[in-house]
């Protein structure tokens, strides 16, 4: 998206309150105890949070 636009992918994620795809590691930035299912449960809800909200 940020390619059609000409603009740089940091600034469309901003913009859009996604900057968490902006990270090296995804699994780094939502910091969770991935042994945890309650935590795997909220990182993925997360994640579905950030992808509508870039589709908005």
């Amino acid at each position: 998206m940020a390619d059609q636009q000409g603009r740089e992918l940091v600034e469309v994620a901003k913009e859009a309150g996604a900057e968490l795809v902006c990270e090296n590691s995804l699994k780094a930035a939502l910091d969770r105890d991935w042994d945890q299912q309650i935590e795997k449960d909220e990182a993925l809800t997360l994640i579905l949070n950030v992808l509508r909200a870039v589709e908005t």
